[in-house]
């Protein structure tokens, strides 16, 4: 066989071998030349099945006949040493290699590299020597030897030895024919998609996140969190600073175990920084379950959190997946199921937080108090109001013992509105000086001695001497970094006319020299008064407000708070127009007006539109606790009621649907504060929430302990029933059984309930991080209420039950001769129809359609009135309302008001609007609009089309 012969017969050889899936054709492929870490050629080329060879010399080496030819055709790659043709021998002896890579990653992964072709196979070349990975393979060149010259004793001592071989077709063993084969995937191509998808979902939180809000002051919540509850106590409450590093140090998702997995954990900015801190020569742990740290904001300071993202810090976890991370509003979740987690691995998060609107500006001075900010409220002011300061400290038997006092009246105008208020009285004691300032909500502490140190309970109360202000809510402390040493906010302590700030555990001396501070101190202390808000005398100002502007405000709107804005506000989608008001002010903002404008401050304006004080509450208090005055008490339900020592704590609430909880930090037992329930009414539920983080068991058998609620001035509807609102986070032990109710009065016994901090054998886990609060902690009640006669007629539908009864009429003329007006039956909810010449009666009871009377000599049922109505095709005319009322306002030009109620006529049922002359309808489940403005009768479409075009429910 010639040579021609031979090379013709490798070509069909070649061309003979099964296409594959993925071809190398037209992608760029780059081929490298290394020699250890040197590269000594590289060339890029566009493979092409037409081309013959791709690369025709690939000259390694000048200096030697270290060269070949390359030729790629589908998935078949052929490197031919063609050196051998000039008599050149190839003998390596280096640690050599070719590298095929993919440089556009425009083909699926690599699976494998398989030799063909053994009769050319260049000699000391195997399948070891193939190493693969997605998008490219090399093959090591150590070992290949190929010589054309007849062997010699000196080729024989060099192992050199001739590559000449007669069934090869090149006559040689000088070649190495590859066969590529590919997945059904392209892994590097999916990961720039992926890349690509989550820089473009990035960028578009950027646009519509807030840059500049920052976690710096507010209070985070972190604990490790399981799949099904956190096998860790480890829970920290901490005031994230940009100025410490980290926030928590060695936090621990196993605190009791010899290996406590130690993590440093920062917040900065709009960053979470997670950082495994565990032994340099700690092997790390996997994470099989799901598992990881959940981030909350504990007092619901900071808006939204809309989006994450990670931050690639070269030192992520192996194994870490982010499409794990969750968000739900003001909490994140960081999964770290699959992880691999070794010495300093990182996982770092952006967080994107909800744009909040900006303040409008103002030109008092509070330079004096620096970086506070607006909470969702209406701010409320110490300012003109008479407010008590004490300093006390806990004696030896653990009660407080209240120490120096003084009375101010809260000025905005001055820098501190107490100076030199000391702590003790003795002489003895250290004299540690502090200067209060009250300004607008804010109450600033400032140690002006710069030395002191708290090593037991003792510390600041804060009193609201004559009840002037509104009820205390919240209280928040900001920017910790100045704060002392040691400051622990979550000592801090409130009821609706008291703060304590306890001082245990800090200190200031002159260590505490801090040069960021404005005091250059860590010496003081701000915290912001979250108060409770007279919502509706706000509403009845807007009320008025509404009614003198109705150009800019057309039609009545409700009020809102968006969550974490700070305006409470009213919007007019016909004007585009917003009422809103933000600290202490109302403004007027939208298509109207150019930007927000001033209308005045809330006292100006309830002297204005004259709107007296204790506006009574709007909402509807059908069914509901709103508006009444509730007694609570916490007592010995065993004891007779005369005994002095049945009743322990107690209060007397009017609940207001905006204030949650109606009350907070309850004390059953009012000697010890570090027993709290927060006690909230909403609508007909009752929600009691155990607050004090120890564990705890109530009494049990005979001796009955718990709530007592009663409604004092018998101005609610009886009580019909008491069960379970929701059982899912109840404290472990309480039994509904055991609650006792009459018409005016419930008494939640809590026998046998308990709450613990740690897992045995015998008791529940209290902890639970599916809870809202963290813990099993939280006892749900629905009450039923009985309702008057006349709110129950107006439950009933008489429109539609009258509209189904003339049908009747059409169907049953023997029993129904003539048409009749419907009525109810004297107190009853009874709806009838009475035909006095047949003696019958067409009634509507319980929902269900009656026949009675005539041939009927007893009610007879003929159905539900659901399947009546849809026997009978009978409409819903509630639904077709709101049909209307969603086409009045797509086109108010047409239907510019809205008129009282729709009525009947013609066999329509529609609205007519005087003001433009014109009519909307339905009849026989068509729509219809006629007038003026249309020069005929229109036709709008089918009821169902309508539905589904104005998307009513």
């Amino acid at each position: 066989m010639t040579r021609l012969q031979k090379i013709i017969f490798l070509i069909m050889f070649i061309a003979s071998i099964p296409l594959q899936a993925e071809s190398l054709h037209g992608n760029k492929i780059e081929v490298k030349y290394v020699r250890g870490e040197k590269e000594l050629l590289t060339k890029i080329i566009t493979v092409s099945d037409d081309v013959t060879p791709d690369i025709p010399e690939f000259r390694v080496l000048n200096s030697t006949g270290m060269k070949y030819s390359i030729n790629i055709k589908k998935d078949i790659i052929l490197i031919t040493y063609t050196g051998i043709y000039d008599d050149w021998t190839l003998r390596t002896g280096y640690n050599d290699q070719f590298k095929f890579i993919d440089v556009d990653d425009t083909l699926n992964d690599i699976t494998s590299v398989e030799l063909i072709d053994p009769l050319s196979r260049l000699e000391g070349i195997d399948k070891y020597d193939i190493k693969v990975w997605t998008n490219g393979f090399l093959v090591e060149m150590r070992d290949p030897i190929c010589s054309s010259a007849h062997s010699s004793w000196w080729n024989q001592m060099l192992g050199i030895v001739k590559c000449n071989y007669d069934e090869s077709p090149t006559d040689y063993r000088n070649q190495i024919t590859f066969k590529v084969h590919f997945s059904d995937k392209n892994t590097a191509r999916e990961e720039k998609e992926k890349a690509e998808k989550e820089a473009a979902r990035v960028a578009e939180l950027r646009k519509i996140s807030d840059p500049d809000f920052s976690m710096d002051g507010h209070t985070i919540y972190t604990n490790w969190k399981e799949s099904v509850i956190s096998t860790s106590s480890h829970r920290v409450i901490v005031t994230a600073s940009d100025h410490v590093n980290p926030d928590i140090d060695d936090f621990s998702t196993l605190p009791n175990s010899e290996n406590p997995n130690l993590w440093d954990i920062n917040f900065h900015k709009d960053t979470i920084e997670m950082s495994f801190s565990g032994s340099e020569d700690s092997d790390g742990y996997y994470i099989n379950d799901s598992s990881g740290f959940n981030f909350m904001s504990n007092i619901n300071t900071v808006p939204d959190i809309i989006g994450v993202a990670v931050i690639d810090t070269g030192s992520l976890p192996d194994g870490f997946d982010p499409s794990l991370i969750t968000v739900e509003k003001d909490t994140v979740y960081v999964d770290l199921k699959g992880a691999k987690i070794g010495y300093n691995d990182i996982v770092k998060i952006q967080l994107f937080f909800a744009k909040t609107p900006e303040p409008p500006s103002t030109d008092e001075d509070n330079s004096h108090i620096s970086g506070l900010i607006n909470v969702g409220f209406i701010t409320r002011s110490f300012d003109t109001h008479k407010i008590k300061v004490k300093s006390w400290e806990v004696t030896t038997e653990g009660a407080k013992e209240f120490l120096n006092e003084a009375t101010v009246k809260a000025s905005d105008e001055v820098k501190f509105d107490v100076e030199d208020f000391t702590i003790y009285k003795e002489e003895s004691s250290p004299t540690a000086n502090w200067s209060i300032n009250f300004h607008e909500d804010v109450i600033a502490l400032t140690n002006t001695s710069n030395n002191y140190m708290h090593t037991t309970s003792a510390g600041f109360s804060f009193e609201d001497v004559d009840d002037t202000m509104p009820d205390i809510l919240g209280v928040i402390a900001f920017h910790n970094y100045y704060a002392p040493t040691g400051f622990d906010p979550s000592l801090i302590t409130f009821d609706a006319n008291h703060i304590y700030v306890d001082l245990k555990g800090s200190k200031c001396s002159l260590l505490c020299h801090f040069e960021e501070s404005p005091t250059r101190y860590k010496n003081r202390i701000i915290l912001k008064v979250i108060f409770a808000v007279d919502y509706p005398r706000v509403d009845t100002l807007l009320n008025a407000i509404e009614s003198v502007n109705s150009v800019n405000f057309p039609s009545h709107k409700e009020s809102y708070i968006h969550r974490w804005e700070t305006s409470y506000k009213r919007y007019y989608p016909t004007s585009n127009n917003y009422l809103k008001v933000e600290n202490n002010t109302v403004y007027m903002e939208g298509d109207d007006y150019e930007g927000l404008v001033n209308s005045g401050t809330l006292d100006t304006l309830y002297e204005t539109y004259d709107v007296p004080y204790n506006i009574p509450e709007t909402a509807d208090t059908l069914q509901s606790f709103y508006g009444h005055n509730i007694y609570v008490n916490y007592a010995f339900n065993h004891l007779s009621e005369d005994d002095p020592k049945r009743i322990k704590g107690e209060k007397t609430v009017t609940v207001n649907s905006n204030i949650n909880p109606d009350i907070r930090l309850f004390k059953p037992y009012p000697e010890h504060d570090f027993i709290n329930w927060d006690i909230n009414f909403k609508e007909d539920t009752i929600e009691l929430i155990y607050r004090t983080n120890i564990s705890t068991n109530f009494s049990s058998g005979d001796n009955k302990i718990g709530f007592n609620f009663v409604d004092v001035d018998n101005t609610m509807p009886d009580i019909l029933n008491v069960s379970m609102a929701d059982s899912n986070y109840t404290m472990p032990g309480f039994d509904p059984s055991l609650i006792v109710f009459d018409k005016d009065s419930i008494f939640v016994d809590l026998s046998g309930v308990y709450c613990t901090e740690w897992v045995d054998e015998t008791h529940n886990y209290c902890p639970n991080s599916d809870s809202p609060t963290g813990r099993n902690n939280i006892i749900s009640l629905k009450v039923e209420f009985d309702i008057p006669l006349g709110q129950k007629r107006a439950k009933v539908d008489t429109k539609r039950i009258d509209a189904l009864f003339d049908a009747l009429e059409i169907e049953y003329p023997q029993y129904a001769p003539e048409h009749k007006e419907s009525y109810y039956l004297e107190e009853s909810t009874d709806y009838v129809r009475y035909y006095a010449s047949t003696d019958f009666f067409l009634k509507v009871k319980d929902n269900k359609l009656y026949f009675e009377g005539g041939e009927f000599d007893s009610e007879s049922d003929r159905g539900t009135l659901d399947s009546m109505y849809l026997l009978y095709d009978i409409p819903d005319f509630s639904r077709i309302d709101l049909l209307f009322y969603a086409v009045e306002l797509k086109y108010p030009s047409y239907f510019p008001s809205h008129p009282e109620s729709s009525v009947f006529d013609s066999g329509y049922y529609g609205r007519y609007y005087p003001t433009t002359k014109n009519y909307m309808g339905i009849k026989d489940k068509r729509g219809y609009v006629w007038g003026d403005s249309f020069g005929g009768v229109v036709y709008t479409g089918t009821l169902d089309s309508l539905y589904t075009e104005y998307n009513i429910p």
